[in-house]
């Protein structure tokens, strides 16, 4: 989720430095900002602006300025969550921070050389990346501590949006069937095929009669799945042959059809069951739609978390 929340803040920091060429030292310390009483200097945040003005070939000293002002804004957040991480009793070891860049690292595919050397190319030490990786591990436990972890999103609203964006998923129904197959070849002649239809029509008639439909696949299907009395297990309705579907489209529950000629023979089918939607498809699928509704609830959050931190706390800014 910290993508989500962050990941604009987040590519701001990782692409920092902190060194400054300007000969002016007066000007570089001063403070540019204090934040309950923690300072934020001009040094510190020229190092966190010129590579952006590098990358981003701001123009004229107004565009700079305005960069200069959104990142100021992001490091007083940042601070601000440091101070409630302290508050908070937060503490990330160098031992998490190694395990989250080598979740990074496979995530991107690249080896510790790979890492280094990308990081190398933007001007940015390795020292600065771990720092810029404990923040964020600081800030997810922040957010999850005072925000995500209350969090509620009811069922009635997960169903509710289901039931407006149902084209939006892959829902599709299903129907659970029994096969029993006579087998003719296609080229047969009109006489075999005859044959075999009237012994299904037999077969269909001591089904009616009583015979078990599984008992009778095992008696007399040529299929593979005789054995399993002719289980063909939960198919997509949609996967079905347009015949197969004409022929069961009216069957309910436990019905059998009538035998249908097919290439590879002759079929009669049993509908074991009819599943309009997958229970496991449809908890995945709401399990989805509880992940998206609690993101955008956290992102309303988290703002209104950040802005009541903003009013609480004493920020002076000298910009």
């Amino acid at each position: 989720m910290r993508k989500l929340f962050w990941a604009c803040a987040l590519s701001l920091i990782v692409t920092a430095m902190w060194a400054s060429s300007s000969p002016r030292a007066e000007i570089l310390d001063r403070i540019v900002a204090t934040v309950n009483g923690d300072i934020i200097t001009m040094k510190e945040l020229d190092g966190r602006v010129k590579p952006l003005i590098r990358l981003r070939k701001a123009r004229n000293q107004a565009e700079v300025n305005q960069l200069r002002r959104t990142i100021l804004d992001i490091m007083i957040d940042q601070l601000l969550i440091l101070q409630e991480a302290e508050r908070l009793k937060i503490i990330i070891t160098d031992g998490e921070v190694d395990q989250a860049i080598e979740r990074i690292k496979a995530s991107k595919n690249v080896t510790q050389e790979q890492l280094v050397a990308s990081f190398a190319k933007q001007g940015i030490s390795m020292d600065t990346f771990r720092e810029d990786v404990r923040f964020d591990l600081i800030r997810e436990m922040v957010m999850h501590s005072e925000v995500l972890s209350r969090i509620v999103v009811p069922a009635r609203e997960v169903d509710a949006y289901f039931s407006d964006h149902k084209d939006e998923f892959d829902i599709k129904p299903k129907v659970h069937l029994k096969n029993i197959l006579l087998a003719v070849p296609s080229e047969a002649p009109a006489s075999q095929v005859r044959k075999k239809m009237d012994l299904a029509e037999k077969v269909l008639a001591e089904i009616q009669g009583g015979m078990k439909f599984t008992e009778a696949a095992s008696k007399y299907s040529d299929a593979s799945n005789a054995a399993e009395g002719g289980d063909l297990g939960p198919i997509n309705w949609s996967d079905l042959e347009s015949g197969i579907r004409e022929a069961l489209k009216d069957l309910k529950k436990g019905q059998v059809s009538r035998p249908i000629r097919m290439g590879g023979g002759i079929q009669i089918f049993q509908v074991v069951d009819r599943i309009e939607v997958d229970k496991e498809e449809m908890a995945r699928v709401k399990e989805k739609i509880r992940g998206l509704l609690a993101q955008r609830q956290a992102e309303g959050k988290i703002k209104e978390w950040l802005r009541k931190l903003r009013e609480s706390a004493i920020i002076k800014v000298n910009f």
